[in-house]
C-alpha cells in the first residue's frame, strides 16, 4: 500500500513535472503563434497596401481612360456642331435656290405680260382695222344714199313726164274730138256747095293731113310714153328692188357696224381691264423681286459671314481637334507607358504577394502543426466569451456575409456557385492550402468574369425586349401620357386639392418588375416616403406634379431612367423596365411648417 502510494505520488509528480512541460510547450507555443500571428498580419496588412496601390493605379488608369473617352466625345460633339453648321449653309443655299425660282417665275411672268401687251397690241390693231371698215362702210352707205338720191330724183322726172304724157294724151283726144266734128261738119258742108266743098275738102285734106300728123304724133307720143312707162316701171321695179337691197344692206352694215363698235368698246374696255390688272401684277411682282432680291442680298451677306465665321469656326475646331488628337494620342501613349509601367508594378507586387502567400502558408502549416501537436481536441470554437473573442467571431461573421451577398450576387447574375467549394477555398486561403496554382484561381476568375459578362448581355437584351414590349401594350391603353423626361404615366385618380412647390408630401410606393415580380411595397410594409416635394428625384418630381392631394397613378419607367443596364443585383436584373404604383396620403402645405 506504501509502495503503491509512492508509486501514485511518483506519477503524480511526473504528471505534474510533464503537465509543467506541456504547458511550458503550450506557452511557447501560444508565444510562436502569436508571433507568427504578427507578422502574419504585418504582411496581411502589406498586401492590402499593396492591393490598395494597385487600386489606386487601376483607378488612375480608368480615370485617363475615362477623360480619353471624354475628349473623344468633345471630338464627336465638334463635329456635329460642324454637321449642323453644313445642314444650315445647306438649308440657306436651298432658300437661294427658291429665290432663283422666283426670279424664274417673275421673267415667266414677264414674259407672259409682253405676250398680253403684244396681244392688246395686235387686238387695237383689229379695233383699228374695224374702225377703218366701218369708215369705209359709211362712206359705202353715204354713197348708196347719193343713189338712193338721185333714183328718187329720176323717179319724181318720170312722174312730170307721166303728167306730160296725160296732158298729150288729153290733147289728142281734143284733137280726135275736133276731127271728128270737122268731118261732121264737112259732111254737112258737102251737102250745100261744090266751092265751100272744095273748100271744106280742102281743109278736110289738110285737116286730115294734120290729123294723119297728129295720129302719127299720137301714135309716136303713146309709144314713146309707153316706152317712158316701161321705163318708168322697169326703174321703179329696179328702183324698188334696188332700195329693198341697199336698206336691206344699210340695214346689215349698221347691224355689222353697231356690233363693231360694241366689239372695239368691248375689245378697249378688256384691254383696259387687262392692262391694269397686268400693270398691277407686274407692280406686285416687280415689288416681290426687289424684296427678294434684297433678302438673296441679305442672305448672300450673311451666308457669307456666316459662311467666312463657320469656315473660321471650322478652322479653329480642326485646330483644337487636332490639337485634342494630339493630346488623345499622347495620353493614349502616355496612358500605355503608365499602364505598362502599371503592369509591371502589377506584375511584380503579384509575385511580392505570391512570395508573401507562400510565406504566410507556411507559417499557417507551421502553426496547424503545432496546433495538431498542442491538442488532439476537436476543431469546434467554443462560444465566445471575452471582449476579444467576440470581436474576432463578429469579423468573422461579417466576412461571412459579404461572402453570402457575393454568393447571391453571382446568383442572380446567373451563376449558380457551390457553396461548400466556396467555403473549402475560403478555409483552405485562411489555412494556405490552397488546392489550386495561382495561374489556375486566376484564369478560372477571368473566364468567370467573362461569362458573367456574356450572361449580363444576354439578361439585359431580353430584358430590354420584354421591357419594349411592355410598354407598347401599356402606351396603348386609355389615358397613358408621356413625360417629358421619357416615362409613361396613366393618372388614376387625380385627386382633390393642389400640392405647391414647398408642401410636404408623404407617398406609398409600389416597386415591381413588368413580369409582376413586386420588389418593394411600401403599403404592405405599413412604411412611407415623407419629404418636401423639391427633394424627390426629377423623375417622382414630375409624377408628382400631375397629382393634388391623395391621387394615385402609374408609371412605366425604361431602364435608362431606372436602374441602367446593371441593374441592382439580386432583385433587379440588368436592363430592367420598372413598374411603380405610386400614392399620396397626404400633404402638409408650407404655411403649416412654417407656424410649427
Amino acid at each position: 500500500m506504501a509502495k503503491l502510494q509512492e508509486q501514485l505520488a511518483a506519477q503524480t509528480k511526473d504528471s505534474e513535472q510533464k503537465a509543467e512541460q506541456l504547458q511550458q510547450a503550450s506557452s511557447k507555443l501560444q508565444d510562436q503563434l502569436t508571433v507568427q500571428t504578427k507578422a502574419n498580419d504585418e504582411k496581411a496588412q502589406q498586401l492590402q497596401q499593396n492591393q490598395q496601390e494597385l487600386a489606386k493605379l487601376q483607378a488612375q488608369l480608368a480615370t485617363q481612360a475615362k477623360d480619353s473617352e471624354q475628349k473623344v466625345q468633345q471630338v464627336k460633339q465638334l463635329q456635329e456642331q460642324l454637321a449642323a453648321s453644313n445642314k444650315d449653309n445647306e438649308q440657306k443655299a436651298q432658300q437661294v435656290k427658291q429665290l432663283q425660282q422666283g426670279q424664274q417665275e417673275l421673267l415667266k411672268l414677264q414674259t407672259q405680260l409682253a405676250a398680253q401687251a403684244k396681244d392688246s397690241e395686235q387686238k387695237t390693231l383689229q379695233a383699228k382695222q374695224l374702225q377703218e371698215q366701218l369708215a369705209l362702210n359709211n362712206k359705202d352707205f353715204v354713197q348708196q344714199a347719193q343713189q338712193m338720191k338721185k333714183l328718187q330724183q329720176e323717179l319724181l322726172t318720170l312722174a312730170k313726164l307721166q303728167d306730160q304724157l296725160t296732158v298729150q294724151t288729153k290733147d289728142s283726144e281734143q284733137k280726135a274730138q275736133q276731127i271728128k266734128q270737122l268731118q261732121e261738119q264737112l259732111t254737112v258742108y258737102g251737102k250745100d256747095n261744090d266751092h265751100q266743098k272744095a273748100q271744106q275738102v280742102k281743109q278736110l285734106q289738110q285737116s286730115q293731113q294734120e290729123l294723119a300728123k297728129l295720129q302719127e304724133q299720137l301714135a309716136a307720143q303713146t309709144k314713146d310714153s309707153e316706152q317712158k312707162a316701161q321705163q318708168i316701171a322697169q326703174l321703179q321695179k329696179t328702183g324698188q328692188q334696188e332700195a329693198a337691197k341697199l336698206q336691206e344692206q344699210l340695214a346689215a352694215q349698221t347691224k355689222d357696224s353697231e356690233q363693231k363698235a360694241q366689239q372695239i368698246a368691248q375689245l378697249q374696255k378688256t384691254g383696259q381691264q387687262e392692262a391694269a390688272k397686268l400693270q398691277e401684277q407686274l407692280a406686285a411682282q416687280t415689288k416681290d423681286s426687289e424684296q427678294k432680291a434684297q433678302q438673296i442680298a441679305q442672305l448672300q451677306k450673311t451666308g457669307q459671314q456666316e459662311a467666312a465665321k463657320l469656315q473660321e469656326q471650322l478652322a479653329a475646331q480642326t485646330k483644337d481637334s487636332e490639337q485634342k488628337a494630339q493630346q488623345i494620342t499622347q495620353l493614349q501613349k502616355t496612358g500605355q507607358q503608365e499602364a505598362a509601367k502599371l503592369q509591371e508594378q502589377l506584375a511584380a507586387q503579384t509575385k511580392d504577394s505570391e512570395q508573401k502567400a507562400q510565406d504566410l502558408a507556411q507559417l499557417q502549416q507551421k502553426l496547424t502543426a503545432a496546433e495538431k501537436k498542442q491538442t488532439a481536441g476537436t476543431s469546434v470554437v467554443a462560444e465566445p466569451k471575452t471582449q476579444v473573442e467576440k470581436r474576432d467571431y463578429a469579423i468573422g461573421t461579417a466576412l461571412g456575409n459579404d461572402i453570402l451577398e457575393l454568393l447571391n450576387s453571382k446568383k442572380a447574375q446567373g451563376v449558380d456557385v457551390n457553396r461548400q467549394l466556396a467555403l473549402a477555398g475560403v478555409a483552405d486561403v485562411i489555412n494556405g492550402q490552397t488546392k489550386l496554382a495561382q495561374e489556375q484561381i486566376a484564369k478560372a476568375l477571368y473566364e468567370s468574369e467573362l461569362e458573367l459578362n456574356d450572361k449580363h448581355k444576354k439578361i439585359k437584351q431580353q430584358n430590354e425586349k420584354k421591357g419594349i414590349s411592355y410598354i407598347d401594350k401599356f402606351k396603348k391603353q386609355p389615358r397613358v401620357v408621356r413625360s417629358e423626361q421619357g416615362f409613361y404615366y396613366r393618372v388614376d385618380y387625380v385627386g382633390d386639392s393642389a400640392i405647391g412647390e414647398g408642401d410636404t408630401v408623404a407617398v406609398v410606393v409600389k416597386e415591381s418588375l413588368t413580369d409582376g415580380k413586386v420588389i418593394k411595397d411600401m403599403d404592405l410594409a405599413g412604411t412611407s416616403i415623407s419629404q418636401p416635394l423639391s427633394a424627390y428625384p426629377p423623375l417622382f418630381r414630375e409624377a408628382l406634379g400631375k397629382l393634388k392631394n391623395h391621387g394615385n397613378m402609374t408609371l412605366v419607367v425604361p431602364p435608362e431612367l431606372a436602374y441602367g443596364d446593371k441593374g441592382m443585383a439580386p432583385e433587379i436584373p440588368p436592363g430592367a423596365t420598372m413598374v411603380y404604383n405610386v400614392r399620396i396620403l397626404d400633404v402638409i402645405p408650407a404655411s403649416e411648417q412654417k407656424a410649427q
